[in-house]
């Protein structure tokens, strides 16, 4: 549902239970069908395997999840108004430190994130979110098993909390995870 968001199914179900939101950022509601609900559980699981890729770098920099720490809107009392319609291509573009570009205050550990990053833009294609267990960048659902079975314990033990008490046990079953 990443990756494949001009298909009439995930058009549908998209537009039924998230109003076209980010797949990735919606959430469970108590009045979504049991598909539903499960193709949700499973998005929780599977979305620390995705990546942002930059590409054109046309994504809004204060209003993409395109860093590690999510929504960069939310990291800050306020966004100064010259700062609003940045991209991401428009602040890594800037020479030197990244951050000089942006007159909005950033915390310490985002600044030096952004002034530590690297991004190579192509204005020819646009910027995606990739599942980063694939060379292609595609998820498939051997991709996806083979990264779970790739998990730790102790990252099997976090992905349970984020899941009701009563399907932990399925879970931590799947993961060998006692």
């Amino acid at each position: 549902m990443v990756q494949s968001k001009n298909k009439l199914w995930v058009n549908l179900l998209s537009n039924k239970y998230s109003g076209g939101s980010n797949f990735l950022h919606d959430n469970a509601h108590p009045n979504n069908s049991p598909s539903w609900s499960s193709i949700i559980r499973a998005k929780n699981i599977l979305k620390n395997g995705y990546t942002w890729r930059a590409r054109s770098g046309t994504s809004s920099f204060w209003f993409s999840n395109w860093s590690p720490h999510g929504l960069l809107s939310t990291l800050v009392p306020i966004i100064y108004i010259h700062d609003l319609h940045h991209s991401v291509r428009d602040v890594f573009s800037n020479i030197g430190q990244h951050t000089h570009a942006l007159y909005t205050n950033l915390p310490p550990n985002i600044e030096n994130y952004i002034n530590n990053t690297q991004l190579n833009f192509n204005a020819s294609i646009e910027d995606a979110f990739i599942w980063s267990h694939n060379k292609n960048g595609a998820y498939s659902t051997k991709s996806g098993y083979t990264w779970l079975l790739s998990l730790s314990k102790s990252d099997c033990l976090v992905m349970d909390l984020e899941v009701e008490s009563s399907e932990k046990v399925q879970i931590s079953c799947l993961f060998g995870v006692s």
